[in-house]
């Protein structure tokens, strides 16, 4: 028996150690000894309207006698002011504000009281600002076409704009559009996401239409 002990602990102490190994590259190559394909990513923006409003939504609020209308402070809750309706009661969107993005929010940027509120803060604005920290791989606050060689990513881009009765499934053309394909350089995907605006209704469903055909619907917006 005791004998047989040592046997085993020598099997455990000086057998070759091995290991299973498991890799996403198996999903695209046949073996470790093959380069790696790059994975395809689609970015996909909203450009809807209400893109255009801070992460504070529809409402903000002033303080004490301040008008909705007038370039004061806004904010994301109540503050014992006015309730402002921004897209019809504002005239220009109060989006600027620190870079936190946490108000108050001005219509125009400022520096008060030596902090700046400089920073815009709309939802397109932080969407192009977090597609920008993606592309740009190499963190030198410039998209490049060299930043590919450090993410390693082929990536497309497709957005929602300007929705209203927008019928079918063609992808060129329309409210939702495929504006640039997979494998698209990184300089050209930011050049256009960059100078992207936000305006019309947003996509919401698709709904087959009665007495169409199955490979037709709508497309409905609010």
């Amino acid at each position: 028996m005791r004998k047989l002990i040592w046997l085993l602990m020598s099997i455990i102490v000086f057998a070759p150690f091995s290991y299973g190994l498991a890799a996403d590259t198996d999903i695209y190559v046949l073996d470790q000894t093959i380069q790696q394909v790059p994975p395809d990513i689609l970015l996909v923006l909203d450009l809807s309207g209400s893109m255009r409003w801070t992460p504070a939504g529809e409402y903000m609020y002033t303080t004490g006698s301040n008008q909705c209308s007038a370039d004061v402070a806004f904010y994301a809750t109540p503050q014992g002011g006015r309730t402002c309706d921004v897209p019809q009661d504002t005239g220009t969107y109060p989006i600027f504000s620190t870079v936190t993005c946490s108000g108050p929010f001005y219509k125009t940027a400022r520096t008060i009281s030596g902090v700046a509120y400089t920073t815009p803060c709309s939802r397109v604005e932080i969407a192009k600002r977090a597609v920008k920290s993606i592309l740009d791989a190499d963190g030198n606050g410039e998209v490049q076409n060299i930043d590919f060689d450090s993410l390693n990513m082929r990536m497309g881009y497709m957005r929602f704009r300007n929705c209203g009765s927008d019928t079918g499934t063609n992808y060129n053309a329309g409210c939702n559009e495929l504006i640039h394909s997979i494998d698209t350089p990184y300089e050209t995907l930011w050049n256009t996401i960059s100078s992207a605006t936000a305006t019309g209704g947003t996509h919401l469903a698709w709904i087959p239409m009665k007495d169409e055909k199955p490979n037709k619907f709508s497309v409905q917006h609010g």
